[in-house]
């Protein structure tokens, strides 16, 4: 499957809150982002503070996106055209020089304050180490 890179092995998102456009996942060096909303103006993410070295469309690695980025504002955003190239999920891929850091007190447009949200259950037996496993 196209998209299991960005399912399998990954942990869940470092950015303090949540997206309006979706999700995202990680792995060393690599942001997933899992954009269920298309924005014709970009895709925007606050408080990346690691460096972008590239992005592209996991469904199409050679296509190159353009990207804005500021570290020291800690502002990123990705154009990838005005349509989706999936209907139902387009997975951006983002890389990064090195280990993705992230300010822990950035703030979207979509925040969630998490003080009422409780912990869901984890099943018996689970170890809660937020990695996913192919199974």
């Amino acid at each position: 499957d196209v998209n299991s890179e960005a399912i399998y092995g990954t942990t869940r998102s470092p950015f303090p809150y949540d997206f309006e456009w979706g999700a995202v996942a990680v792995k060393p060096r690599k942001l997933y982002l899992h954009v269920l909303k298309w924005n014709v103006e970009g895709i925007a993410l606050h408080g990346l503070k690691s460096k972008v070295t590239r992005a592209y469309l996991l469904a199409d690695p050679k296509r190159k996106l353009t990207v804005a980025q500021d570290v020291e504002a800690g502002t990123l955003t990705i154009s990838a055209g005005a349509k989706a190239p999936d209907a139902n999920i387009s997975i951006l891929v983002v890389e990064t020089e090195g280990d993705v850091t992230v300010d822990k007190s950035a703030k979207g447009k979509y925040h969630w304050d998490k003080s009422h949200h409780q912990k869901r259950a984890r099943p018996a037996g689970s170890k809660g180490k937020g990695k996913r496993k192919k199974s």
